[in-house]
Protein backbone atom coordinates (compact mmCIF):
# COMPACT_ATOMS: atom_id res chain seq x y z
CA UNK A 1 0.00 0.00 0.00
CA UNK A 2 3.23 2.32 0.68
CA UNK A 3 4.23 1.90 -2.09
CA UNK A 4 1.49 2.17 -4.38
CA UNK A 5 0.93 5.47 -2.47
CA UNK A 6 4.32 6.57 -2.96
CA UNK A 7 4.18 5.77 -6.83
CA UNK A 8 1.05 7.75 -7.50
CA UNK A 9 -0.93 4.52 -7.80
CA UNK A 10 -2.94 5.51 -4.99
CA UNK A 11 -4.16 9.03 -3.71
CA UNK A 12 -4.67 8.71 -0.71
CA UNK A 13 -3.85 6.31 2.66
CA UNK A 14 -7.07 6.34 5.32
CA UNK A 15 -6.31 8.39 8.28
CA UNK A 16 -7.42 5.48 10.11
CA UNK A 17 -4.39 3.29 8.75
CA UNK A 18 -1.78 6.11 7.66
CA UNK A 19 0.49 6.09 10.71
CA UNK A 20 0.08 2.00 10.42
CA UNK A 21 0.89 2.40 6.97
CA UNK A 22 3.80 4.41 7.49
CA UNK A 23 5.33 3.00 10.46
CA UNK A 24 5.08 -0.88 8.77
CA UNK A 25 6.91 0.53 5.77
CA UNK A 26 9.62 1.82 8.23
CA UNK A 27 10.09 -0.95 10.19
CA UNK A 28 10.63 -3.29 7.18
CA UNK A 29 11.92 -0.91 4.75
CA UNK A 30 15.31 0.98 3.54
CA UNK A 31 16.34 4.25 3.16
CA UNK A 32 14.57 4.16 0.05
CA UNK A 33 11.31 4.16 2.16
CA UNK A 34 12.33 6.73 5.24
CA UNK A 35 13.45 9.23 1.97
CA UNK A 36 9.98 8.46 0.30
CA UNK A 37 8.59 9.48 3.74
CA UNK A 38 10.68 12.19 4.35
CA UNK A 39 9.41 13.55 1.34
CA UNK A 40 6.03 13.33 2.18
CA UNK A 41 6.64 15.16 5.95
CA UNK A 42 8.78 17.61 4.29
CA UNK A 43 6.11 18.29 1.04
CA UNK A 44 2.80 18.15 3.29
CA UNK A 45 0.75 21.34 3.41
CA UNK A 46 -1.52 19.13 6.27
CA UNK A 47 -0.41 19.24 10.05
CA UNK A 48 -2.48 15.76 10.58
CA UNK A 49 -0.30 14.51 7.55
CA UNK A 50 2.54 15.74 8.63
CA UNK A 51 2.56 14.51 12.28
CA UNK A 52 1.66 10.27 10.95
CA UNK A 53 5.05 10.95 8.65
CA UNK A 54 6.99 11.93 11.42
CA UNK A 55 5.46 8.79 13.68
CA UNK A 56 6.27 6.51 10.49
CA UNK A 57 9.60 8.01 10.49
CA UNK A 58 10.54 7.29 13.94
CA UNK A 59 9.95 3.61 13.46
CA UNK A 60 13.23 2.98 11.27
CA UNK A 61 15.54 0.39 12.01
CA UNK A 62 18.29 1.88 9.72
CA UNK A 63 20.92 3.41 12.20
CA UNK A 64 22.08 6.31 9.72
CA UNK A 65 17.90 6.72 9.00
CA UNK A 66 18.26 7.46 13.12
CA UNK A 67 20.97 9.80 12.97
CA UNK A 68 19.36 11.62 10.25
CA UNK A 69 16.23 12.04 12.16
CA UNK A 70 18.18 12.72 15.03
CA UNK A 71 19.46 15.58 13.42
CA UNK A 72 16.09 16.91 11.85
CA UNK A 73 14.81 16.95 15.77
CA UNK A 74 18.05 19.13 16.75
CA UNK A 75 17.37 21.99 14.00
CA UNK A 76 14.65 23.82 12.77
CA UNK A 77 12.93 21.50 10.26
CA UNK A 78 11.06 19.73 13.56
CA UNK A 79 9.07 21.98 16.30
CA UNK A 80 9.37 20.48 19.57
CA UNK A 81 5.88 20.31 19.98
CA UNK A 82 5.52 17.76 16.73
CA UNK A 83 8.21 15.33 18.43
CA UNK A 84 6.10 12.12 19.58
CA UNK A 85 7.70 9.34 20.62
CA UNK A 86 6.23 5.43 19.98
CA UNK A 87 6.30 2.71 22.61
CA UNK A 88 9.19 0.96 22.33
CA UNK A 89 9.21 -2.51 20.97
CA UNK A 90 8.65 -5.23 23.39
CA UNK A 91 11.16 -7.05 22.32
CA UNK A 92 13.96 -4.38 23.65
CA UNK A 93 11.70 -4.26 27.35
CA UNK A 94 13.07 -8.04 28.06
CA UNK A 95 16.40 -9.21 29.73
Amino acid sequence: MFQSFVEGKENTIDSNIQISVYSIALKCGSAVEYDALLKIYRESTKQVDRDAALRGLSNTQDTQSIERLLIMMLSDEISPPSVRFSSPDPRFLQR
